[in-house]
């Protein structure tokens, strides 16, 4: 489970970001690590919805987020979003490989990074 740091309470549906292996970027809500800086967006920027409707962005934030390994340990880490009109983050499979990560699909799902599993 990956939550924000520092947010004083956090619904159960945005605790845990939505991993999309289609998604062009890291989105979440205005209201998601709110207490961090939202900066502009490069102007050319759009994003869209799977029904082709345009997804209204507010700029970029990042988050400080943590999360608990299968071994028990916490790992702290900084991820980047697009600010957008969605109902919970999603992480984009392309941005999580950029930052140096693995992504695992199947029965058991997970990301690692030097062989730290974060199911």
């Amino acid at each position: 489970m990956v939550a924000p740091i520092g947010a004083l309470e956090v619904s159960a549906i945005m605790r845990t970001p939505m991993i999309d292996s289609g998604a062009h970027s890291s989105v979440c809500p205005p209201s998601y690590g709110a207490t961090e800086p939202t900066t502009n967006l490069e102007a050319d920027m759009q994003l869209v919805t799977v029904t082709g409707a345009d997804i209204t962005l507010h700029g970029r934030r990042i988050v400080p987020s943590r999360a608990t390994t299968v071994n028990g340990e916490v790992v702290e880490e900084k991820v980047k979003y697009v600010v957008a009109d969605v109902r919970k983050p999603i992480r984009a499979v392309a941005d999580i490989l950029d930052s140096g990560q693995e992504v695992h699909f199947g029965e058991t799902s997970w990301i690692a990074r030097h062989a730290v599993q974060v199911p």
